[in-house]
């Protein structure tokens, strides 16, 4: 089951979903975290913006924004040799493709 808030400028609508009536589903692992992406989990329910560069951010290569996302699951993990690493996923109400 999913929860959204109502209201926002369409009433009775999921605020989520309010402008297009639907969102898009991430889910990703990075092999670092920094303090940036602690404190948005902590932020809990506040928008914010995730950019995939899934070939890196050099120039022309493929990036997809997801914009107004609210995290839902936050995962983080260090092992034996002390690699720190987290997954999330996260709900956003629009994506754009693009290139760096």
């Amino acid at each position: 089951m999913e929860e959204f808030a109502t209201g926002g400028s369409t009433p009775n609508q999921p605020v989520l979903l309010a402008a297009t009536n639907q969102h898009y589903e991430i889910k990703a692992e990075q092999l670092w975290t920094d303090n940036n992406a602690i404190a948005d989990v902590l932020a809990s329910g506040t928008p914010v913006t995730i950019i995939i560069g899934p070939r890196g951010t050099a120039t022309g290569n493929p990036k997809y924004t997801f914009s107004n996302c609210i995290l839902n699951q936050f995962d983080l993990k260090w092992d034996a040799k002390s690699a720190v690493s987290n997954s999330f996923s996260a709900k956003a109400a629009s994506v754009t493709v693009g290139n760096f």
